[in-house]
């Protein structure tokens, strides 16, 4: 069985985002990152909906 080609950081970096967004590049790997549970968008949203708050509240807008 031949070994599958390692991929560089380069290579990586040009990919689409779309296609690397749920990926990780692990020693020339493709590795597929876990995905947060539900508790996990909880607190993110959280978190964010906090700090856009707070920059809209310094500089007037957000974005």
């Amino acid at each position: 069985m031949a070994a599958a080609a390692l991929m560089t950081a380069d290579e990586f970096a040009r990919m689409a985002t779309g296609e690397t967004e749920d990926y990780e590049l692990v020693e020339g790997e493709l590795v597929p990152m876990p995905s947060g549970n539900p508790m996990h968008g909880e607190i993110r949203g959280r978190i964010e909906f906090l700090i856009r708050g707070y920059l809209q509240q310094q500089t007037g807008s957000v974005g």
